[in-house]
C-alpha cells in the first residue's frame, strides 16, 4: 500500500462521482468534506486493518 491512496466513492446526496485524497500513515481517521458538485457535506470513515487493507465508508452527514 502506498502512504497515499485516492479513493473513489459516489456522493451520498446527489450521487456524483467524487474522489478523495487518503493518507494511509495516520491510521483510522474520520473526517468531513463537501462534495463537489452539490456542496453538501459528506463523511468519510477510513479504516486501516493489521494487514493494512484499506476500507472506506462515506454517508451523508445529518442523514
Amino acid at each position: 500500500m502506498n502512504p497515499i491512496e485516492t479513493v473513489r466513492f459516489s456522493c451520498p446526496w446527489c450521487g456524483e462521482p467524487a474522489e478523495t485524497v487518503v493518507d494511509c500513515t495516520t491510521g483510522d481517521q474520520e473526517y468531513v468534506e463537501d462534495c463537489w458538485c452539490c456542496c453538501r457535506p459528506v463523511v468519510i470513515r477510513v479504516e486501516l486493518d493489521a494487514g493494512g487493507e484499506l476500507a472506506v465508508a462515506v454517508w451523508a452527514e445529518g442523514a
